[in-house]
């Protein structure tokens, strides 16, 4: 090769390891300006998208390493940490579905990482045949990308854009792998320069693909818990009073195709005299306790809402407010057989309960009212009761 021709390679070797390391180098503080994560599994979840990153970028060097004769060492070990850092990936992203990482997918990991590695030694030193070399590189890259996309759309949330994205781009990146390379390697028949820039633009993709998607996720994840906390009571974890009067429409919808849906107002009784005697962190943990009570005894499709203060609101479709009465007594009994010890002092919690049913063309606040006017007959009857608003009965 002629001195100028060598000149030419060293300088598109140093030109694309300098794009590529600011490239890597802008992912990596983009990833670790994220906000912090709720969770240990989120947590290392970045850890390993990092590492990605850094494997990548370490395998185009040990790429690179084949212009100055260390071609056996580069074809080797350049493809074993692009596999490991898709691998990396596809563990990032088990983590951020909170799935664990067990002994048996390490070992599967580092068995194909290991023969992949023996194939590809084989033939280059004893066999040295790229054509088959190559599609079984890009195959094995394929197979934890596919793996990915297959996680991907099995734990997808409704509704959620970020999830979308990060399909698309592992269903680009399996477009990509495939193909890209082998197109540029067998119809243009690039001289050395011309693979740099192949192996480079192949590289550079697949990590422009990989933090678009992640970053467009995590910003829809924070949108999505801005969402929550806007319509959560933090203390409870149940909904809030906003969230109940955004939703309150839908059920005037499903009541108006003649669905049956009772409200029941519950307040906590003496909760005053709790937090007097006992302080507000008392108070606190019975609300807490109470709520996840609540919690064990309903469905998914019923709401729960902390109406304010020690009120409580519950939505239940399907119920008419005689149906109540079984649910709301065995509510009545895990109270009494849960009560909640704080600091080493057993709290008696009991409840009273107001129900109405949801009419349609009724005003919310008009069933919100006459649940509440229950509740007080309620109180009044003794508490520890429940007063139907429709029937005038009580329990």
């Amino acid at each position: 090769m002629a001195v100028t021709e060598i000149g030419s390679l060293q300088s598109s070797i140093l030109f694309s390891v300098l794009v590529l390391f600011i490239a890597t180098t802008a992912y990596l503080l983009f990833i670790r300006s994220l906000p912090g994560q709720p969770n240990a599994h989120q947590r290392r979840a970045l850890q390993l998208f990092s590492w990605f990153f850094l494997t990548e970028f370490l395998a185009y060097l040990v790429y690179c390493l084949r212009f100055i004769d260390l071609y056996l060492f580069s074809v080797v070990f350049n493809n074993m940490l692009y596999l490991c850092g898709v691998y990396l990936f596809y563990c990032g992203i088990r983590l951020r579905y909170q799935l664990e990482i067990t002994p048996r997918i390490i070992g599967w990991i580092a068995a194909h990482v290991l023969g992949l590695s023996a194939a590809l030694f084989w033939f280059t030193a004893v066999h040295n045949d790229i054509f088959i070399r190559l599609p079984l590189a890009l195959g094995s890259f394929c197979i934890p990308v596919l793996i990915t996309f297959s996680l991907i759309r099995q734990q997808q949330r409704p509704g959620n854009l970020g999830d979308r994205v990060l399909l698309l781009c592992t269903v680009v990146a399996l477009l990509l792998l495939p193909l890209l390379y082998p197109i540029f390697g067998y119809l243009l028949k690039p001289d050395q320069q011309g693979q740099l820039m192949v192996m480079t633009l192949v590289t550079l993709t697949l990590e422009t693909l990989c933090i678009g998607g992640l970053a467009i996720s995590y910003i829809y994840d924070l949108i999505d818990k801005l969402r929550n906390d806007a319509n959560t009571d933090k203390l409870t974890q149940s909904s809030n009073r906003r969230y109940f009067f955004k939703v309150a429409p839908l059920y005037q919808q499903r009541v108006a195709a003649g669905e049956n849906i009772s409200l029941v107002l519950l307040d906590i009784d003496h909760f005053k005299q709790l937090n007097d005697r006992y302080g507000h962190q008392a108070g606190d943990a019975v609300l807490r306790h109470f709520a996840a009570l609540l919690r064990q005894l309903l469905s998914n499709t019923d709401l729960i809402v902390r109406y304010g203060g020690e009120e409580f609101l519950l939505v239940l479709p399907g119920y008419t407010p005689a149906q109540t009465l079984p649910l709301l007594q065995q509510f009545q009994a895990l109270l009494r057989q849960s009560s909640l010890l704080y600091e080493g002092e057993d709290l008696a919690v009991r409840a009273s309960y107001g129900v109405a049913a949801l009419h349609a063309g009724q005003d919310i606040d008009h069933c919100v009212h006459r649940a509440d006017l229950a509740l007080y007959q309620a109180k009044a009857n003794g508490r520890d009761t429940v007063v139907l608003d429709s029937l005038g009965a009580t329990s």
